[in-house]
């Protein structure tokens, strides 16, 4: 068993399979004489002494008996071992966020593994696959190494010490990988506001406002006059989220001329205009991550009607396409305008308005928190001046 989901290891035999014969063992025994001679290990958990900590391991090969042999010889390694016989078959292990290695046939009856592969390598980027082939060579090797692949591993397995020892390889940059990230993370939770100057009572409840996001995916809307620095705002919030490892994407609205703004969000086909050679647009390249639409309030009515189904319905339809693309990202919008005064004279749509403000933020200029100008300035000094800078502080009166 792997988790609370209930789902319990997969067995050769079962879904429709049939159990080898004698004379598959047999045949299996004369092509992988070293693995075929493991003895059985019992359910428990007999990991070697010295070993780090088991991992999860998803074994894809059409052919059961070598899956059998593979999870026998895994098992002594104290791994949880899952089974798939067919590509439909890894659908809930690939679900489950714990999954670290996959050990993955390049032929799978009419399924391609390097469809298989790339899908991996799109869908869970951070899994270790290793690719398994009885038909090896050094251009496919090359090819799959190219397109993510850990290592390569050619049939028949006569030295069961290399597989192994490719799996162990495998987990120790999965979770080299997974500590990095985390690290990373604490450092971007801890430092997302590190650029953000202010001691100023409403800065400083800004400040815990944006710490207080951290793990709240919600939309925000943050408002403030020009100069108040809402894209540093945005970014830290996007720093210190769990889509901080996905890009975010600044748009300036209002700097967008009116006749292209659709096409530059949501994309458009080769041909959809004259001149039209194809873009994703930038919903689409700020998938997974975070867009930030500054000065929203400049978004014609009719594109706001565009902007608001996409974000009900979480897919962006290309200028000239013929469907949907699905799309996962986080809205964050800026506007210097009164959003509530726009709605009232019907400039900006009711239904978005409240869509996007889901979570508001001020930020107060700078003539309502004086007190921050002095640490603003040494800031500035610090962080442009460098070490070649004669500037060593600035006059007290200078700053009155």
């Amino acid at each position: 068993m792997h988790g609370g989901g209930g789902r319990r290891e997969s067995r050769p035999g079962e879904g429709g399979q049939q159990a080898p014969n004698p004379t598959q063992e047999s045949h299996f025994r004369d092509r992988y004489g070293a693995m075929a001679s493991e003895p059985p290990t019992p359910e428990a958990d007999v990991r070697a002494p010295g070993h780090d900590e088991p991992g999860l391991i998803l074994l894809v090969d059409d052919e059961e008996l070598l899956l059998r042999a593979l999870r026998r010889m895994l098992r002594s390694e104290g791994h949880r071992i899952e089974l798939a016989a067919a590509p439909e078959q890894m659908e809930p292990v690939l679900q489950d966020p714990a999954l670290d290695v996959v050990l993955l046939d390049l032929v799978m009856g009419q399924a391609s593994g390097l469809d298989i592969l790339d899908r991996l390598k799109r869908d869970r980027p951070e899994v270790e696959v290793i690719v398994m082939t009885g038909h090896a060579s050094i251009e496919s090797a090359v090819g799959c190494m190219r397109r993510g692949a850990f290592d390569y591993l050619a049939k028949p397995f006569d030295d069961a010490h290399r597989v192994r020892t490719t799996v162990r390889r495998a987990l120790e940059r999965r979770r080299l990988v997974r500590r990095n990230r985390e690290l990373e993370r604490e450092l971007r939770e801890r430092d997302g506001t590190a650029d953000m100057v202010a001691s100023a009572p409403k800065m400083r409840a800004l400040l815990r406002t944006i710490r207080s996001l951290q793990h709240n995916e919600s939309h925000v809307l943050i408002q403030g006059e020009s100069g108040t620095g809402k894209e540093l705002v945005a970014r830290a919030i996007h720093a210190a989220s769990p889509r901080s490892d996905a890009p975010l994407v600044p748009v300036d609205c209002g700097a967008l001329p009116e006749s292209i703004i659709e096409s530059e969000l949501f994309g458009h086909e080769k041909g959809a205009f004259t001149g039209a050679v194809g873009a994703p647009g930038l919903f689409r390249m700020a998938d997974r991550g975070t867009l930030f639409l500054d000065e929203i309030g400049e978004i014609p009515l009719a594109v706001q009607a565009k902007l608001l189904r996409v974000l009900q319905h979480k897919e962006v339809r290309p200028v000239g396409a013929s469907g949907a693309v699905r799309i996962d990202i986080r809205v964050i919008t800026a506007t210097h305008r009164d959003l509530e005064a726009m709605v009232e004279a019907n400039r900006f749509r009711m239904d978005l308005y409240y869509r996007l403000n889901v979570v508001k933020l001020e930020i107060p200029p700078l003539r309502e928190r004086r007190e921050d100008i002095p640490l603003l300035v040494h800031h500035f000094l610090r962080k442009l001046g460098g070490e070649r800078s004669r500037a060593s502080g600035i006059e007290t009166d200078a700053l009155q």
